[in-house]
């Protein structure tokens, strides 16, 4: 009753806010997430304009947002053109490039008349860049393992591994079939992501301190890379390539191809959707391995919301109402629970429904657990194009199996290059 008792007076207060307009206020809303997450996002968006009169938000997907994908690259090219959406999703790390152009709204001044407020410890980081907050976050997450209940008892393990040599110890355990029926012990994936946790994880550093040289081809940084190679080199690992590389990924998990991966808490919708009736009840989620004799380090990852700087003052108003339902609990609860992605803010993490939901899947509590170990790399202003050097670094050790050290040295050095233009 109190959830709907709050929508219902949310929207009396939206629509006087803006009841100087004769008809909707128009809002254009670029996002980055097909298949079930896109859907969902979609019921949200048509849950929110129905709920009010006063504004009307039209949600478009643009393609992936990750990794330099079509969505960053359109709204770096809106940018430059100067038609740009009223608000955007914005991978979470991918941040400087487009503050650094002046196109984002400080999202600092409206924070507290609009209650963005209240988020989850540690989330509102990779929202800020040199002193302003430019984002707001809202499908977040931190990289997990999933991995197969019923394989690991089949194969007499007992709980999940914690480090790279135990996950290569299990992996050689719980690969058995041939051809079309081999199921294997893990499945790696080739993505910057996943690397920046393996890499922190183990000792390891990505830049240094003044954000200027590239430190993550030094040894300790190499040895995760080294050890899922040897798997995929000794038939106990599969990798997928090309542009669907993260859903076969999942896919794979969800058919019963693979006892483990590392994957996303936003793939559980996936997983949900494509798992066959063995793995329905089978897959569980648990913290991301280690390195032996080294801290767990998790990064950001997920989406954050940006509004953009020059539109017109009564689309901007509109555009901060929105963002102030979408965090309400009700809303994110609803995503979270549809999605696997972490709820944002405090309130929403700690509602009794969602509390229940935690204690009836547990595995939904594993990222917000992995939150106290949430360390994100520095902010640089090349990223896109260094997460595209490491991406096509990965893809040559996993893929084409060229040699770890030599391949990463090769992407520092490019890296190295970037930063000095």
């Amino acid at each position: 009753m109190g959830r709907k008792w709050w929508c219902l007076a949310s929207a009396v207060a939206l629509s006087a806010s803006f009841s100087a307009s004769a008809s909707p206020v128009q809002l254009s809303f670029w996002y980055g997430l097909g298949g079930n997450l896109g859907q969902t996002l979609q019921a949200i968006v048509a849950k929110f304009n129905a709920s009010q009169s006063a504004i009307h938000v039209t949600a478009t997907y643009q393609g992936s947002y990750s990794g330099g994908g079509p969505e960053q690259q359109k709204l770096l090219a809106a940018i430059a053109s100067g038609a740009v959406p009223d608000l955007a999703q914005m991978e979470a790390n991918s941040l400087p490039p487009f503050a650094q152009s002046g196109a984002l709204l400080d999202l600092g001044p409206y924070r507290k008349a609009y209650g963005l407020t209240g988020f989850l410890p540690g989330l509102l980081l990779s929202g800020r860049y040199q002193g302003k907050q430019y984002a707001v976050p809202f499908n977040r997450s931190v990289p997990v393992l999933f991995y197969n209940a019923a394989m690991f008892k089949a194969a007499g393990i007992q709980s999940p591994p914690t480090t790279w040599s135990q996950l290569a110890q299990d992996a050689k355990q719980l690969t058995h079939g041939q051809g079309s029926h081999k199921v294997y012990g893990f499945n790696v994936l080739a993505d910057w992501w996943p690397w920046e946790s393996w890499t922190l994880s183990s000792g390891g550093k990505i830049f240094n301190a003044s954000g200027t040289k590239a430190l993550f081809a030094q040894p300790q940084a190499l040895r995760p890379m080294e050890i899922q190679q040897a798997l995929l080199r000794e038939g106990y690992a599969n990798v997928h390539s090309g542009v669907n590389y993260w859903t076969d990924n999942v896919n794979d998990f969800a058919q019963g191809k693979t006892a483990m991966y590392i994957g996303s808490p936003g793939d559980t919708a996936q997983i949900r959707a494509e798992a066959v009736p063995s793995v329905k009840n089978a897959w569980r989620s648990a913290f991301v391995p280690k390195d032996r004799g080294h801290a767990l380090v998790v990064p950001p990852g997920g989406g954050n919301i940006v509004v953009f700087k020059n539109v017109p003052k009564v689309q901007r108003q509109a555009a901060l109402t929105f963002l102030h339902w979408l965090i309400q609990p009700a809303q994110q609860d609803y995503w979270s629970e549809q999605t696997g992605y972490l709820p944002a803010t405090e309130a929403a993490a700690h509602a009794p429904a969602y509390q229940r939901y935690l204690k009836a899947n547990p595995s939904f509590e594993v990222p917000i657990s992995e939150l106290r170990y949430m360390g994100a790399m520095p902010l640089n202003n090349h990223y896109l194009q260094m997460l595209q050097a490491v991406e096509q670094g990965l893809q040559g050790i996993f893929d084409q199996r060229r040699p770890v050290a030599t391949t990463m040295q090769q992407v520092a050095a490019r890296t190295d290059r970037m930063m000095g233009e």
